[in-house]
Parts: C-alpha cells; sequence; structure tokens
C-alpha cells in the first residue's frame, strides 16, 4: 500500500515536471575521522587515539533528485549518511526570484538505532546574491520540538551553516562556519552527543568551456563525543586541506571526486596529551556523479556532446 502510494507521488512530480527538466545524482563516500556511532563511553586509559583498521571506517553515501515545478519553483529530493547525523533524508521546496532563493521543507532521521523509527524536523534555507558580485546565504535543519521544553533527545539531529562569498575572474571565493549534532540516549536513559563544528575557506575555480572545475578548501574542523554517564568529552581538532575535482565530459553527465585529509590532529577534553599518530591516515573522500536530464541527451549515448561541441 505504501510502495503504490510512493509510486503514485513520484508519477505525479514527474508529470508535472516533465522528464526532461530533472536532475539526478548520487555519490559514495568514507572517512576514518569521525567517532564510531556504536560507542556509548569515553576513551578509557591512556592510549592514544586512533581511526582504527580499514574495517572500522566510515561508508555512507548520498543521492539527490532535482525536479523543477514551475518557473520559479523547484522540489529537491535527498537521502544521505553523515558520519554525524546518521541516516537522514529531506524534502525542500526551493523558490527562486530576482536576487534570492528560499528554500522550506521536511527533514527526517530514520533507523540510526537511538530507540525511536524516526524523527521529523524542519529544513530552511535562504539565498542572496548579486551575481558575479557576491552572495552570502545559510541554512537549518533541525527537530520541530523545542529542545529546552522537550529534551535534548527530542531533537536528535541539528545542522546549520553560514557561507559567504565573492565572485572573481574564473573562481568563486567564500567562507563558511557549520555545524552537526547527534544526539541520542544510551540503555539507562544518558545522553551522548556526537557534534561537528567546520570553520573553511574555498577557492571554486572554474573556465567556461573547460570540462574541469577544482574546488580546494582549507579550514579547521572540531569534533566531540560527550557522555553524561561519566560526564566526559572526547573531542579532536583537525587542521584541514582539501580539493575536489568535478570533470564534465559530455553535457549534461559530470563525475566527481573530493579528498580533505587532516593536516595536523590534536586531543583536546578527555583526548588531552593522546594525540592521533602521525602515522595514522585520518582523511574523508567522496566520489560520484551527475546527470541533467535535459532535452538533447534523452538519446543515450547518441545525443551526448563534448562541452563546447556544436549543436
Amino acid at each position: 500500500m505504501h510502495s503504490r502510494i510512493l509510486a503514485l507521488l513520484l508519477s505525479s512530480l514527474l508529470g508535472v515536471a516533465g522528464l526532461s527538466a530533472m536532475e539526478i545524482g548520487g555519490e559514495g563516500r568514507s572517512s576514518s575521522m569521525y567517532f564510531p556511532w556504536a560507542q556509548t563511553g569515553a576513551l578509557a586509559g591512556t592510549s592514544a587515539w586512533s581511526p582504527g583498521s580499514f574495517t572500522k571506517w566510515f561508508y555512507g553515501g548520498a543521492g539527490w533528485l532535482i525536479i523543477p515545478m514551475g518557473e520559479d519553483f523547484k522540489f529537491h529530493l535527498a537521502y544521505e549518511t553523515d558520519p554525524v547525523l546518521r541516516n537522514v533524508a529531506s524534502g525542500i521546496f526551493r523558490f527562486e526570484k530576482g536576487v534570492a532563493s528560499v528554500g522550506v521543507g521536511p527533514f527526517m532521521g530514520f533507523l540510526n538505532k537511538d530507540r525511536r523509527l524516526y524523527s521529523l524536523g524542519l529544513s530552511t534555507s535562504i539565498l542572496v546574491q548579486l551575481p558575479g558580485i557576491a552572495f552570502v546565504s545559510a541554512r537549518s535543519d533541525g527537530g520541530l520540538a523545542l529542545g529546552l521544553v522537550a529534551g535534548a533527545a527530542s531533537v536528535p539531529q541539528t545542522a546549520a551553516e553560514i557561507a559567504a562569498g565573492f565572485y572573481t575572474p574564473n573562481a568563486v571565493v567564500s567562507g563558511s562556519v557549520s555545524g552537526k549534532r547527534f544526539t541520542m540516549a544510551d540503555s539507562k536513559g544518558m545522553l551522548i552527543e556526537d557534534a561537528l563544528t567546520r570553520y573553511a575557506l574555498v577557492v571554486d575555480i572554474y573556465k567556461k568551456n573547460i570540462p574541469y572545475q577544482l574546488k580546494t578548501t582549507l579550514g579547521y574542523e572540531q569534533r566531540s563525543k560527550y557522555f553524561q554517564a561519566s560526564k566526559l568529552t572526547d573531542t579532536l581538532g583537525s587542521a584541514i586541506a582539501g580539493i575536489k575535482l568535478t570533470v564534465t565530459p559530455f553535457e549534461g553527465i559530470s563525475f566527481h571526486g573530493e579528498f580533505t585529509n587532516a593536516i595536523f590532529t590534536f586531543g583536546m577534553d578527555n583526548l588531552k596529551g593522546r594525540s592521533p599518530s602521525t602515522r595514522d591516515v585520518l582523511f574523508s573522500a567522496s566520489a560520484g556523479m551527475t546527470w541533467n536530464f535535459e532535452p538533447e541527451h534523452l538519446s543515450w549515448p547518441a545525443a551526448l556532446k563534448w562541452p563546447g561541441a556544436k549543436k
């Protein structure tokens, strides 16, 4: 019954938008820079923190679908597995007019082993830009309940980001501050809070009619895991450097790969003096593709053209 309703809803959306107007994408992710989801207590003893073996790294992914609903409206449907937020899905209705873009829609966490089947929230975003000059944006994803009233565990997943930047010839330079938090209760009802704060400077380099785009990132990340039962917090601070390459071999199809390395990582709070070894591989990486369903791309593969090729 539920599958029939979902199929009917999807077919209705495609009927309104038209298949040729869609964008679909997905990526795989891996990272050794995260606190394991199953960790229910602070790191004991005096040993240094370690990311563990290959099998203990984080593995996940993301998928998204963008459907224009009219001249100024788009519907963004997305799913991702995040090292902090766990499993989340969102459906954002975005309105774009003039220099502003506003988005709002449901934000849901599900099957996250926090003793609940799902948790509902609201995602809101706003972007204001002067094309070719500068932009500022903000986004907030969080629970519908008031955490101070209903308790922190009632708002298990929250995220927020503020960014601003300016345009230069062949590049966009921006700075951002973002944060994520996942809160759950252990078997005794004591809170466990997983959090990440990130400060980043990003330079997005591009050139018209060139099928390559390069994005570099420099920044600082602070991740922590608080355990109410012991009142201890495992905290790691990392100076990071990242690079992302996007290649568009054919019009409408692009492939991307990103690698971020922790240049220097040090322990704080319960991990003070227990920093990871310089021999540890601390990284996050992703790879994926995006496909724009424009009319001239629908006859695969004959209609695929290299960027800049004559129609």
